[in-house]
Parts: structure tokens; sequence; C-alpha cells
């Protein structure tokens, strides 16, 4: 996605999720100064933006004492993942499409770990009861 910023982000920012073994790795790109003067009915606005203009783009993964450098190595092969996340909200039925898939298979995964728990007990000889 397209931001703006007042400071050049660099490459890459790894900031750690609060309340979570996770961390969120913020990948830039494109990175560009720009000013940019807006004109209202030909008028000159007294508005000016002054600052940075790049791509961003996110992954997240457990974290873990060398993530920071790992993200510097591979720079290329998180980029890559931070692309294949965006998702595109400018195409509605596409968007939909995706939050629903992403729900099935949500869904599929808790119903699997239900299935594995109820097999586990079954192959013990235990009931919920018995728990």
């Amino acid at each position: 996605m397209k931001v703006h910023g007042m400071v050049d982000p660099g490459r890459f920012a790894v900031e750690k999720i609060p309340g979570t073994n996770r961390s969120l790795i913020r990948l830039f790109q494109n990175v560009e100064l720009c000013k940019e003067a807006h004109f209202d009915g030909g008028q000159y606005d007294e508005y000016h933006f002054e600052g940075y203009q790049y791509d961003e783009y996110h992954v997240e993964v457990e974290t873990w004492d060398g993530v920071i450098q790992n993200v510097r190595d591979n720079y290329e092969v998180f980029l890559k993942q931070g692309m294949e996340n965006e998702v595109d909200r400018s195409n509605e039925a596409l968007f939909k499409a995706q939050t629903a898939t992403n729900t099935a298979v949500q869904d599929m995964d808790a119903m699997n770990v239900d299935q594995e728990y109820r097999l586990t007990l079954l192959e013990l000889g235990l009931s919920e009861t018995d728990i």
C-alpha cells in the first residue's frame, strides 16, 4: 500500500506485538522524497506536504532473538511474502471472497483440532466427563 510519512523509513522495521510472542515486520520499498501542493479551482492552497512516499508491506512472524538480522539477511524473501499478504480492497468482490476463504480455513483448522482431541480421548478410552 502507498504510504506518506514525515521521515525516511529505511528498508524495514520490526515491532513486537504487545501481549503475544509475535512481531510485525514492516517492509518499505520505493522510498522517495516528495513535495505535494494542492490546488482548489486553480487557486493555490496553503497546505503543503513535504515528506516521504513509499510502498509498505507487512509480515507477521514468531519473535526470536535473531529476527532483525534474519530480515536484514533475507529482505527480498520477506518483501515477497509481504506483497503476497497484501489484500486488494479496491475489488470488493475479491476482498469478500478472500475474507470468506480465510474464515473457512480458520473454521476448518478449529474443527480439525477438535476432531484430533476427540480421537485422542477415544484412543485413551476416556470421555470428556472423565477429564
